[in-house]
This record gives structure tokens, C-alpha cells and sequence, in this order.
């Protein structure tokens, strides 16, 4: 029996690097590879809220939106290793210039971008326009051409209204594809937040779905708030909305979720996400943000952060709800908090999802200017741990403007995740997390070569793990169990190994 010890070890240790090296060469940074310009001489009102998303990543390729008030327009920035960026073409006719002097111009549009057919929809308040109704359109993303095209004309989403502005748009698409906008209603010096969703999307009238417009999301604040947004929950059609509203005294974050009853679109029961003695500093009602994730913990997990005070003392606040009809959590893997301090914490940012077991990076910057630094630190979903706060840009890249993040992790599997922010130089400013900058070669060789060498491993080693099986049998059959027990063992570990880089990597 001893001949088969020096090939069980043998085909452990073939096993183990088959199964870890592609992982291992993936691993991920606690710090940005680099912090790059989009573009420079670009007015920070380009940008616009936490809770909005103008950056993602699509099959390796960085692309970033903005405000350009020179042009009037939205345009954006595609870069290939994050530092090197080249414009694109103005994308719409539409325009939000403008707007009131305390609203920025780039918070007037909004992006989702949707890995299953590689396309990003826009939501735009079209400022071009008497009573400036909001238009919607789709894009086409061809990643190795660094090309946007039109799926259609541009249309009317919502239809502008005498004497009403809309204000700070968000959009979304739940699992059905199906298209969901948050916005601003403001009439008169009162405003609400909105909900809209249509079926119909791609045809030419942009026709609200059974139960929309929502009106009144914040119907439980004597003094409603513009600032809305929607995510998708990914086990499900149904989305969540989260609103700044107020109590009565003070703003609070409030969370919904939107859901089809059988007949029609409704709203759930209205959850505050924190009931202590903390709440949103004032004028700071947009500094919050949000992210859906679905682990192997809980299904549609809701994840939001914002900026709290007690009235003395500043803090960066996190909580998670586990599933739709749960409370928000207290303590452990859900209510966390960066601290409690004068200034140092008050932290305005966006959290990241960072890869397919949705780890999460959040980079802020601090809003008193006690600092003048962007910090992060990562959240590990299956432990609920947040890591250190680190300094991770400083000057000359000062901060000035809110900090937004990717909200979905590229699912070819580079591993990249990045952020965007503007400086008092009025630039927009790009940071990039994730693993070592590869070599920079075409997009379709480097994937159909990770694709391909990614196979071989996994063959070989499911080749290897029935051979051991095999022998395993025989060799309790005709000597004893004990060393077909060892075998056994060995293929039992690296099945699991294989299990895992599936489910993480695929």
C-alpha cells in the first residue's frame, strides 16, 4: 500500500496549483493600482450624487460619464488599463445646463449598465426644452471597438409639467430587464420623490407600466425630499427605493421595496434604516448611497451608507437588510459605523461591488476638509467585516466633489472595480481598484486566452480527481481502506476546490 503515498501527494499538490493559481493570480488590492484624470478643466458640477452611477466596467473596458457644461451635454470616457483615457462623442442632444445654482448639472442624468446583452441606458432631464421633461434611451456597448450605439431614438419618459422641475434621476433594470426610474418632484418649493417603470421600453412611446407613476415615496416626511434612487434586488423583479426624508426634525434614509401584487406594480412597508439618536447633517440629504447584493447568506440583501451626526460628533453609517420583509439589522454582519469623531470620519462616498461574491470597497472623501484625502476600506460579505480606514489619494488630487462607484463587478472576470471623483482643479478624477494591470493586448485574445486556460485547469484537474476516485476504489477493494480512504479524501478536497472557482468565477 505504501507505493501509492508518494502519488497521493503527488496528485494532491498537481490538483491544489491546477485549481489556485488562477484564483491567486487574481487577488485583489487593499489600495487603488492608480488614480488617473479623465478629463482635466471639467467643472465639478459635472458629477452629481452618491446615489447616482456614471462609471462601470464592461468586459475589462473602464467607461466613465459626466456633465460637459462646455458642450451642453453628457459625454463620456472609455480607458482599457484606467489611466489612459480617450473621449467619446457627445451621446445625446440632451442637455442639463440648466439647472438652479444649487443643483450640480452631472446629477441631472443617469446610467445602469446591464452585463446580459452589453448595453447602458441613460436617463437624461432634458434641460434643452421648455418645462424639461426626462428622456430615456438605450445604448449598444461594443467593448473593443470603444463604441456606443443607439438601440433607438431618444424618448419621453416622463413629459414635462408647467412650473415643475425634475431633479436627480436614477435608473435601473430589475431581473426581468425591465426598465425602473426614480426622480425628483419639486413644485412650488415642495418636492417629492417618484417612481416610473414601463414594459415597453424599447418601443415608441415610453408607456407607464400597471400602478405607475408611485407618487408620495416619502409620504411619511412633513417635508419631503427630491433625493431618491432604485436598485435592482436580484432574486426577484422587485426593486428597492431608498429616499432622504424628514421625521419631523431631522432627515433620515428610507427604504422600500416596489413589487408586483399580482394586478399591479405597489410599494412594501417603509422601513427607517437607523432609530438612533443619529440622522443626516444638514443640507446633506443627497449623501447617501446604496447597492443590492445576493450572497449565499441571504437573498436580495440591500446594502446603503451614509453620513450621520448626532449634532457634536460625524460618522460614516452602514446597515444591511437581509431579505424584503426583514428589519434592518442592529449589530453583527449588518449595522456597522466608520467610527464617531469631529470631522475626520464624516466621509462622502459610494460603496463598489468589487467581484462575484460581492465583496464591497467603499472611497470617500471628507466633506469638512479636515483631511483633504479620498479614504477606503473593504467590507467581506460572508464575515460582515470592514476593514481599516486607508488614505488612498491625496494631493494634488484633492477631493471637492461627491465620490461615486461601479455598482456591478465586470462579469468577464477582470476583477477591476473603480471610482470618480473631481478635484479643486475641476477635473474628474478615476480611481482603480482590483488586480495587476495586465499586459495591454486586444480585449478578444486576452479573454478567449483566460477563457481557454481557465478549461484546461478545470479538465485536468476533474481528469485527475476520477483517476484518484479509481484508484481510491481499487485499492480499498484489494489492500484495505485506510489508503483508499487518503485517496478518497484528496479527490473529495479538490471537488470542492473545483465547486468553488465556479461559483466564484463564473
Amino acid at each position: 500500500m505504501k507505493k501509492y503515498s508518494r502519488i497521493i501527494w503527488a496528485l494532491m499538490a498537481v490538483i491544489l496549483v491546477c485549481c489556485l493559481v488562477l484564483p491567486a493570480s487574481i487577488a485583489y488590492a487593499e489600495t487603488p493600482l492608480s488614480v488617473s484624470v479623465v478629463v482635466a478643466g471639467q467643472a465639478n458640477t459635472g458629477l452629481g450624487s452618491p446615489f447616482q452611477h456614471h462609471s462601470f466596467v464592461a468586459d475589462g473596458v473602464m467607461w466613465v460619464f459626466y456633465q460637459a457644461d462646455a458642450a451642453n451635454q453628457v459625454v463620456g470616457s472609455w480607458s482599457e488599463d484606467g489611466t489612459t483615457w480617450v473621449a467619446l462623442p457627445a451621446i445625446t442632444g440632451c442637455n442639463t445646463y440648466n439647472m438652479t445654482a444649487n443643483e450640480t448639472h452631472g446629477g441631472q442624468f443617469d446610467t445602469w449598465y446591464n452585463a446580459a446583452d452589453d448595453t447602458v441606458r441613460f436617463i437624461v432631464v432634458n434641460a434643452s426644452t421648455n418645462n424639461s421633461p426626462i428622456a430615456y434611451c438605450s445604448y449598444a456597448i461594443n467593448a473593443t471597438a470603444h463604441t456606443l450605439t443607439p438601440e433607438s431614438a431618444w424618448r419621453t419618459a416622463v413629459a414635462g409639467v408647467a412650473n415643475v422641475s425634475y431633479r436627480n434621476p436614477t435608473i435601473c433594470l430589475n431581473n426581468s430587464e425591465q426598465v425602473f426610474i426614480t426622480y425628483g418632484y419639486v413644485l412650488n418649493g415642495s418636492s417629492d420623490v417618484r417612481v416610473m417603470s414601463t414594459n415597453n421600453s424599447t418601443s415608441a412611446t415610453w408607456l407607464p407600466d400597471t400602478g405607475f407613476p408611485i407618487y408620495n415615496m416619502s409620504a411619511n416626511a412633513s417635508r419631503p425630499s427630491m433625493y431618491g434612487s432604485v436598485i435592482p434586488l436580484y432574486t426577484s423583479g422587485n426593486v428597492s427605493v431608498q429616499y432622504a426624508g424628514y421625521n419631523g426634525s431631522v432627515y433620515r434614509i428610507y427604504q422600500t421595496a416596489v413589487y408586483w401584487n399580482g394586478t399591479s406594480w405597489v410599494r412594501g412597508a417603509v422601513y427607517d434604516i437607523d432609530t438612533s439618536g443619529w440622522w443626516l447633517t444638514d443640507d446633506a440629504e443627497w449623501n447617501y448611497n446604496a447597492v443590492s447584493i445576493d450572497t449565499s447568506i441571504n437573498d436580495n440583501d440591500v446594502a446603503i451608507q451614509y453620513s450621520q451626526t448626532n449634532g457634536s460628533k460625524y460618522r460614516t453609517f452602514f446597515n444591511r437588510r437581509a431579505n424584503e420583509s426583514d428589519a434592518w439589522g442592529s449589530s453583527g454582519l449588518y449595522a456597522r459605523n466608520f467610527g464617531a469623531g469631529g470631522w475626520a470620519l464624516d466621509y462622502v462616498g459610494a460603496m463598489g461591488i468589487r467581484n462575484a461574491i460581492y465583496s464591497l470597497t467603499y472611497s470617500g472623501w471628507d466633506m469638512s476638509g479636515g483631511s483633504y484625502a479620498v479614504y477606503s476600506n473593504d467590507f467581506d460579505a460572508i464575515t460582515g467585516d470592514w476593514s481599516g480606514i486607508a488614505v488612498v489619494a491625496s494631493d494634488p488630487e484633492v477631493p471637492y466633489v461627491s465620490t461615486m462607484s461601479d455598482y456591478s463587478y465586470d462579469h468577464s472576470g477582470t476583477g477591476y472595480l473603480g471610482y470618480i471623483f473631481g478635484n479643486q482643479n475641476n477635473d474628474i478624477m478615476y480611481g482603480l481598484y482590483g488586480p495587476a494591470l495586465p499586459p495591454v493586448i486586444p480585449t478578444v485574445v486576452s479573454d478567449f486566452v483566460n477563457a481557454t486556460g481557465m478549461i484546461v485547469s478545470l479538465l485536468i484537474s476533474f481528469l485527475l480527481i476520477v483517476l484518484l476516485l479509481g484508484i481510491a476504489f481499487k485499492e480499498g477493494m484489494n489492500n484495505g481502506w485506510n489508503e483508499g480512504t487518503k485517496l478518497a479524501i484528496t479527490a473529495v478536497i479538490g471537488i470542492i476546490i473545483i465547486e468553488t472557482i465556479i461559483i466564484a468565477f463564473f
